[in-house]
């Protein structure tokens, strides 16, 4: 009597997750972590300033000069922080007419009202190379939609100095394009000023820009 046999199939080998192992002692897990948030950090940038005074002396400068701006600008703004988008108004004299009669030359100018659209995205919200790190915290009423960059940057000290050091890199670029932005922003209100003061010294004509 004859027996057939079948070979067994070979065993399937167990694919790899491709995530390395954690390790398991706590001290090497708290390295592991840090070393894995400082390389997500790490800027391929040259010629960038890692120094931690520096960065915090150059961002605090920048957080008080922004919270200046921003309290200046947020007050002429018809609609704030229910979008992207912020939308200016300001009121001004921004075209003269000239008209000649019986042999005079007039110029006439009339109050007007201005506005004008800013994107503020970067007001509500972190960019993703900041995320994930700290709880973002907002400021108080009516602006609570506004990040307080203030607290977020304080909160940021806690960091242990591998994180801190290039973390800082990318929060003072950031904290620099607000500043660009909110520097254009005020620029276009004080257009009307400059507006003003230049009919004042060209015609002797004192005028006062209505308010809303």
């Amino acid at each position: 009597v004859a027996s057939l046999s079948a070979p067994m199939p070979p065993k399937k080998k167990r694919k790899s997750s491709g995530a390395p192992k954690e390790p398991e002692e706590p001290l090497e897990f708290v390295t592991h972590v840090r070393e894995k948030s400082q390389k997500r950090f790490v800027s391929r940038r040259k010629n960038i300033i890692k120094d931690i005074e520096q960065n915090v002396r150059e961002i605090r400068a920048l957080l008080n000069i922004n919270a200046e701006i921003f309290g200046r600008v947020v007050t002429a703004a018809s609609n704030y922080g229910s979008g992207k988008n912020a939308t200016l108004t300001r009121y001004g004299f921004d075209v003269v007419k000239v008209r000649q009669s019986s042999g005079k030359t007039e110029f006439i100018t009339e109050a007007a009202v201005s506005e004008k659209t800013f994107p503020i995205d970067a007001l509500l919200h972190l960019p993703a190379d900041l995320t994930g790190v700290l709880v973002v915290q907002y400021q108080a009423a009516p602006f609570s939609n506004f990040i307080d960059y203030n607290a977020f940057f304080r909160s940021t000290l806690m960091l242990h100095d591998d994180i801190l050091e290039p973390f800082l890199v990318e929060l003072k670029d950031h904290v620099e394009s607000i500043h660009v932005l909110l520097g254009e922003m005020e620029s276009w209100l004080l257009e009307s000023q400059r507006k003003i003061e230049f009919i004042a010294s060209t015609f002797d004509k004192k005028l006062e820009a209505p308010s809303a």
